[in-house]
């Protein structure tokens, strides 16, 4: 899909500036390969530091998760009674 883009683009260069001849659209099409391994190359790159800053987040996003489950588990346990026995002493 990449270098359906990149040809893409490339000729909407090619429909603003008018070649003369067949040599001149050549030469303009000829680095093609070279671009579109140059950008799939970014983008192999970019993807795999992605992933691994992703699996980095899962990894704290887990932690954090499971704290924050405990003190759920805890405030239920331990603070959610107190604040019903106040309420319900507190009403006459």
């Amino acid at each position: 899909m990449m270098q359906i883009s990149v040809l893409m683009f490339l000729f909407s260069l090619c429909n603003i500036r008018k070649f003369n001849t067949k040599e001149e659209f050549m030469l303009f099409i000829t680095p093609l390969p070279i671009v579109i391994m140059i950008v799939n190359a970014l983008f192999i790159f970019t993807r795999e530091t992605y992933q691994r800053i992703e699996n980095k987040w899962k990894k704290e996003n887990q932690r954090i998760a499971y704290i924050k489950g405990i003190l759920i588990v805890l405030w239920i346990i331990l603070i959610l009674p107190l604040v019903i026995g106040s309420v319900h002493f507190l009403t006459p």
